[in-house]
């Protein structure tokens, strides 16, 4: 099973080809990372934000 990082390189290296200059490579590479840890931030707001719902509802069940 492929990890992150390595789904990362093979992008970089699909999209760039061989002409991009290292650093195109590097911000392409950052980039790609940045959008990973965005969307790890996002998943786990959500689940917290379902998290505190079901809690919610859980107190208002007892409750009533």
């Amino acid at each position: 099973m492929l990890n992150t990082d390595d789904v990362i390189e093979n992008l970089v290296e699909l999209t760039c080809g061989e002409t991009a200059t290292v650093q195109d490579r590097h911000i392409y590479r950052e980039s790609l990372r940045n959008l990973v840890r965005l969307a790890k931030v996002e998943q786990k707001h959500q689940i917290s934000m379902g998290m505190h719902h079901i809690n919610a509802v859980h107190v208002s069940d007892v409750l009533h």
